[in-house]
């Protein structure tokens, strides 16, 4: 069993909390040739073999394992945090703990990490959080590659997505499929991954527990 950080907003943090996510898709990145010709020929749980599009012989078949793990792998996320102490005891920090900026709960400090004083209430971007101070861990279930654009109904609510109505703000209510779209598209747009481009996604399903 291996173990690899991940990265995750706030609003998917806490679709993890409330057992509403239970998939997530990272676009395949390590493509051979011209992306235009590539075709899936081949995945499973160790990864995916991808033709560059020059023909079915062996040597241009590229095997690329999926750089999260595989079944029964796990992956710790990374969000957004401070470290605290309470007001009484700022120079002891058995007595502080973690805040997570997701759902504003906290966790009491333990023996888990060390403390830097001078950062105390200052939030932590996700890329900067130790291990010791994730408090989600995710059991991988199962791995497979798709097309973005492929992603089923059913799938779009287990990536923790669901419609958004006209109270917050929109002129009609967005589709599931719109706000996934455009969840996409703020993270992978400006990589060259848009969903117009219909990328190769890496398709991760999960078991989360927590602290």
């Amino acid at each position: 069993m291996k173990e690899k950080p991940i990265l995750m907003s706030g609003d998917m943090v806490r679709a993890v909390l409330d057992g509403r996510k239970t998939q997530t898709r990272r676009a395949v990145k390590l493509i051979p040739q011209d992306k235009r010709t590539i075709l899936c020929s081949f995945s499973n749980e160790k990864g995916a073999i991808f033709n560059d599009g020059r023909g079915l012989s062996v040597s241009t078949f590229v095997p690329i394992r999926c750089p999260y793990g595989q079944p029964g792998d796990r992956l710790w996320v990374r969000e957004a945090w401070m470290p605290y102490f309470r007001p009484s005891s700022m120079s002891s920090p058995s007595d502080g703990g973690i805040l997570y900026r997701a759902d504003k709960s906290r966790i009491k400090m333990d023996t888990r990490g060390r403390w830097e004083m001078s950062r105390v209430g200052k939030w932590r971007p996700s890329i900067h959080m130790p291990r010791w101070a994730s408090r989600i861990t995710l059991e991988i279930t199962g791995v497979r590659v798709e097309r973005v654009q492929d992603i089923s109904d059913g799938d779009i609510s287990e990536e923790g997505i669901s419609p958004l109505p006209k109270e917050l703000g929109y002129n009609k209510i967005l589709s599931s499929r719109t706000n996934f779209r455009n969840k996409w598209d703020s993270l992978y747009d400006k990589r060259g991954y848009s969903w117009d481009d219909n990328p190769w996604v890496w398709v991760i399903e999960f078991r989360a527990s927590k602290l």
